[in-house]
């Protein structure tokens, strides 16, 4: 990040007043003439521009005008990450000015907007709140209770929770809006032969589900009927992960701690690519617009970026982790997020196999704790029963919520650490998994008490 040198005298409050409008309707550098003693802080705050120019309108209340409490929330977000926004303003700029350089090129936005943009994301959400709770294991908190993976099926109707109670749960995602009470029943329950660490739901088969066991085993469900359609038994450990590929749906990949990913079709009875890691392997994701690339983590502190038609080596290796990597989402067709038990996030370009950024404010030591991402922003877990909102932009925390603690004793957790995988430990309550929804302000969170959280952003 550019940051201001010492000769440069920057006025925090100037630079306020000038992002309220700059969030809003920024022109062309070249072209801008809006003299913004004439907008009032509604004005700005009201409308955003739109890739054609038209201004589309931001929420508003029923009279049309941005409330005041908005723009107050907005206002304090500002002020809270002005030293982050002030960087990235001044980089913004900077690559701005590297471009017209080089080739002589200027499209005035594209810029300005980009910083719009992101003024908008940073400053869009001041609160998380929750709207309603599930209790994974009903009313009986003894019960091996964490939460390993919650997932929303293809149309965001039902959301699946697994965990180390051996049991899939199916909840209906209206029915636990529309009833705010904690003890919600499911409409369907799988009971499995061993602890899950993972699920995954088929995107074109809306019923079939994927799960990962302690046994190593990996089993795809019909929730429609509650019943095993087919069970892949070559991993000789533990399986961490599961994931089907979205733009190939008879396509699924694994990983264990025998060190090896393996790729499975639907229709045959033994997988179709064997990776070996060398290490165990704790995460795999498909890409989400292609069949032939995956990324996986492992205990080495790595990732791996592979082309399937090729597995004798890597296309990209991404160092810079200090432990082992527990999750990797996409962020984008070039971008990756990764989580490791050495606290931190980290934003990959892929294709330069370049670390953008590091996200800390999270605790994460030895547990799988959760990480999704949605629309540029990056929502995890942590060991103090806490959910961080991250946005790509900025390196700490946008916001927080904490789960209440409903023992004050120890649960039996399942943990990561640097050389391999544990099998259990004793430890604090943590948060364990989260997804989002298809409202890009409400997300499922859930913790090792078997707690499910619905949580709004606003």
């Amino acid at each position: 990040d550019l940051r201001a040198t010492p000769d440069m005298k920057i006025d925090k409050q100037q630079i306020a007043s000038t992002s309220l409008i700059s969030s809003s309707s920024i022109l062309p550098a070249t072209t801008a003439t809006t003299n913004s003693s004439t907008l009032t802080k509604t004005e700005c705050l009201g409308s955003r521009m739109a890739p054609s120019g038209a201004v589309v309108p931001e929420e508003t209340n029923p009279n049309g005008l941005v409330s005041n409490d908005d723009i107050e929330n907005r206002t304090k977000m500002m002020m809270r990450f002005m030293d982050d926004l002030t960087n990235i303003y001044f980089s913004t700029r900077n690559s701005l000015r590297l471009t017209v350089e080089n080739d002589g090129s200027c499209n005035g936005d594209s810029g300005l907007g980009a910083f719009r943009d992101n003024l908008a994301a940073v400053t869009k959400y001041s609160r998380c709140k929750p709207i309603s709770t599930v209790n994974f294991v009903g009313e009986n908190f003894a019960q091996a209770s964490i939460v390993s993976s919650i997932e929303f099926d293809r149309d965001y109707e039902h959301f699946a929770v697994a965990g180390v109670s051996k049991k899939i749960k199916l909840y209906e995602y209206q029915s636990i809006l529309d009833n705010v009470v904690d003890l919600h029943y499911p409409t369907k329950e799988v009971l499995c032969t061993a602890k899950l660490s993972c699920i995954s739901w088929n995107p074109y088969l809306r019923n079939y589900l994927a799960s990962s066991d302690y046994d190593g085993f990996v089993s795809i469900w019909d929730m429609a009927t509650a019943q095993k359609v087919r069970t892949f038994q070559e991993h000789e450990k533990r399986s961490w992960s599961v994931d089907f590929c979205s733009s190939d749906p008879k396509l699924l990949a694994s990983c264990s701690d025998d060190c090896r990913v393996k790729i499975w079709s639907m229709h045959n009875d033994y997988s179709v690519t064997t990776i070996d890691a060398k290490s165990n392997v704790c995460c795999v994701k498909f890409k989400p617009d292609s069949q032939y690339n995956i990324v996986f983590g492992t205990a080495d502190h790595n990732l791996y970026y592979f082309d399937l038609r090729n597995t004798r080596e890597p296309c990209h290796l991404l160092k810079g982790h200090k432990k082992a990597v527990s999750y990797a989402r996409f962020l984008s067709n070039n971008e990756i997020v990764s989580a490791s038990t050495d606290s931190q996030l980290r934003l990959w370009r892929v294709t330069e196999g370049q670390c953008l950024r590091t996200y800390r404010g999270h605790v994460n030591e030895k547990n799988f704790v959760g990480l999704a991402v949605s629309n540029g922003y990056i929502v995890c877990g942590s060991e103090t029963n806490t959910v961080h909102l991250y946005q790509r932009e900025i390196s700490r925390p946008l916001l927080s919520y904490k789960f209440d603690d409903v023992n004050n004793g120890t649960v039996k957790t399942t943990t990561v650490n640097t050389d391999r995988v544990k099998k259990e430990e004793t430890g604090n309550e943590f948060v364990s998994a989260m997804c989002w929804s298809n409202r890009e302000n409400i997300l499922l969170a859930a913790n090792s008490q078997g707690v499910v959280k619905v949580l709004e952003l606003a």
